[in-house]
């Protein structure tokens, strides 16, 4: 009877190897052999586990690198180590197998002593790190629900801008689904006033594709139009970026029809409303021309009755006519605040600051005709009244007020 872990006496060194070959296949464990040339052998379990092909005499390490993503240099850079140094051989390699399907493998090695040579031959095993290989396999499953499923538009594109993978987003956008969108030009979609310079963007990449070692990637953003029919032009904005070296563009794209049309909109009402401070401008300048011809004959003849009939008057005319003459004075200066009101903006005249109570006492004075006329009584009651930086304008009137802090008052003012 065998003991366990022990071959039989008679049991010739093919059947053990035999043996160890079929213990490691039914525990799903590759065998590999690596020489200093670059030539690899390995059994039906590793070929399983790799995707690589069936060996023969001339099997390199080339065709098991094409089915591992990338970390081809760490690899090779082991391998040489591992037999120069004589030291173990341990990588974790990541396998592509189908639509771009992950798997972590185990690669462990020892190198063979029983030669001289200064670099020596590897043998060793791999098997799939299923730790690792699910999460990878998670994190690529989130990734494409993630893909699928956001409401956000996403594609990939090739270097001539056709898509190779789009997301039902952009189906739902374009009102179709979005597998018929795969293998068709993004330059079908756009408005024809677009094409020009996305056919531009796309030139300059493939021009950049023979400097893709030095910088491999590229990035930025586009904005273009579309047309969809029953939906009119539909203008989008799409972040995107390259890779180089595998031709591909990805792109995140956003519907930006609304906000387009807001700003656009936005932008009329600002030309409006510029528009219309300029005939504001305008008038009010007309309007304090047209006003200041009258006023200085009111004026003129005014001061012609102080200065040539004042001694024919009495006390009473005297005061009459001062009044008259006062409320002229204010007449220019409310004028002059009309033009400076309507320049807002344009001046370089110094702020000051001024109390609110001094501006509602000048504007109860410029009424105090039809104040006592009415027989008015005007009480402002001012409870910490603030102080006011503004521009003023004339020696009455203030034209802006900027910004106010609060100065204590408690008592009111009657007029």
């Amino acid at each position: 009877m065998n003991t366990p872990g022990h071959a039989h006496p008679g049991e010739s060194a093919e059947n053990k190897l035999q043996s160890l070959t079929q213990a490691l296949g039914a525990a799903k464990i590759g065998y590999w052999t690596w020489a200093p040339d670059g030539r690899m052998h390995w059994d039906s379990v590793t070929k399983a586990l790799t995707g690589a092909p069936d060996v023969n005499q001339n099997t390199s390490i080339t065709d098991l690198l094409v089915h591992i993503d990338g970390g081809h240099e760490q690899l090779l850079d082991a391998f040489e180590a591992s037999s120069l140094k004589q030291i173990p051989f341990i990588q974790t390699v990541t396998i592509i197998q189908g639509k771009r399907k992950l798997r972590k493998l185990r690669m462990i090695g020892q190198v063979d002593t029983s030669t001289e040579h200064k670099e020596q031959s590897i043998a060793g095993i791999c098997f799939e790190d299923s730790a690792a290989g699910s999460a990878v396999e998670n994190r690529t499953s989130t990734l494409e629900d993630f893909f699928d499923h956001s409401k956000v538009m996403m594609a990939e594109l090739d270097l001539e801008g056709v898509f190779l993978r789009a997301n039902t987003a952009w189906g739902s956008f374009l009102g179709t689904d979005s597998s018929h969108l795969i293998g068709r030009s993004l330059l079908n979609y756009l408005h024809p006033n677009n094409l020009p310079n996305t056919k531009v963007w796309l030139k300059q990449l493939t021009k950049r594709q023979n400097i893709a070692d030095i910088r491999p990637t590229a990035q930025g953003e586009l904005s273009a139009q579309v047309y969809i029919h029953g939906k009119g032009n539909r203008e989008i904005s799409w972040t995107w970026t390259a890779d180089l070296k595998t031709k591909r563009i990805f792109t995140i794209t956003r519907d930006i029809t609304e906000t387009y049309q807001e700003e656009a909109e936005l932008t009329k009402e600002l030309e409006l409303a510029q528009q219309s401070n300029t005939e504001l401008e305008s008038f009010a300048s007309t309007a304090s021309h047209d006003l200041r011809e009258p006023l200085r004959m009111i004026s003129s003849y005014l001061e012609l009755l102080q200065e040539r009939y004042l001694e024919a008057l009495d006390n009473r005319g005297r005061r009459y006519i001062d009044y008259a003459c006062e409320g002229a004075n204010r007449m220019r200066t409310l004028i002059d605040d009309l033009l400076a009101y309507s320049r807002i903006g344009k001046t370089s005249n110094p702020h000051e600051a001024v109390a609110l109570e001094d501006v509602i006492a000048n504007a109860i004075d410029n009424l105090s005709v039809a104040i006592r006329q009415s027989k008015a009584e005007i009480t402002v009651d001012i409870n910490d009244a603030p102080i006011a930086w503004v521009i003023r304008s004339g020696s009455h009137g203030f034209s802006r007020i900027y910004s106010a802090t609060r100065l204590s008052s408690n008592s009111p003012m009657s007029f």
